[in-house]
C-alpha cells in the first residue's frame, strides 16, 4: 500500500466493518466533512482510517456517536501530529483517547501518549471519583494499525489496480 492509494466506498465499509449502506449514511449526514463527487467516490487513507476509527470507538462505546465522533476528529489529528509531522512510523504511533461524561452530559475529551499512563489515570479516577458517571478510553493506536492492516490486504489483493 502506498499513500497514494485510494478505496472505493465498498472496500472502506469492508475496512471499517460496516455495511456499504451504514457509510453511506454517515456520509450524507457529513459525519467526517469528507465531500463526496457524483460516480464512484475514491477515498484516500487518511479518511479511510477516521471512518474506520469512527466505526471502532462506536461499537466500543454502544453506539455513542458524539463520543465516536470526538474520537476520529482527536485521532486524526494525533495521527497527523506524531506520524506526519513528526515522522514516526505507524508502528511507533501512539494515542490514547480519554472523554468523561459529565452529570450534565457534557463530552469532554483529551488524548494522551501512553497506555500505562491511561491506565494509571483511569485507577485515579475511578477511585478519587466513584460518581463519576462516564469515564472511558481507547487505544487509537490498534484502531489506527487494524484500519491499515486490513487497507493493506484489501490494496494487496487488488493489485493496487483501480477498479
Amino acid at each position: 500500500m502506498t499513500p497514494n492509494d485510494t478505496f472505493i466506498l465498498s472496500q472502506v465499509a469492508d475496512i471499517a466493518g460496516v455495511p456499504r449502506n451504514t457509510l453511506r449514511d454517515w456520509l450524507r449526514r457529513d459525519y467526517f466533512g469528507i465531500k463526496r463527487t457524483k460516480g464512484w467516490t475514491r477515498f484516500r487513507i487518511d479518511e479511510v482510517a477516521i471512518i474506520g476509527v469512527y466505526a471502532d470507538v462506536l461499537k466500543r462505546t454502544k453506539g455513542d456517536h458524539e463520543l465516536a465522533l470526538a474520537a476520529c476528529k482527536s485521532a486524526y489529528g494525533a495521527f497527523s501530529t506524531q506520524v506526519l509531522q513528526e515522522e514516526r512510523t505507524a508502528n511507533n504511533f501512539h494515542a490514547v483517547l480519554h472523554a468523561t461524561r459529565d452529570d450534565d452530559g457534557t463530552l469532554r475529551t483529551w488524548i494522551s501518549d501512553s497506555n500505562q499512563a491511561s491506565m494509571e489515570y483511569f485507577e485515579e479516577v475511578s477511585t478519587s471519583h466513584p460518581d463519576c458517571p462516564v469515564h472511558f478510553w481507547v487505544d487509537l493506536a490498534s484502531s489506527f494499525m487494524a484500519v491499515f492492516v486490513r487497507a493493506s490486504e484489501i490494496s494487496k489483493a487488488n493489485g493496487d489496480e483501480d477498479e
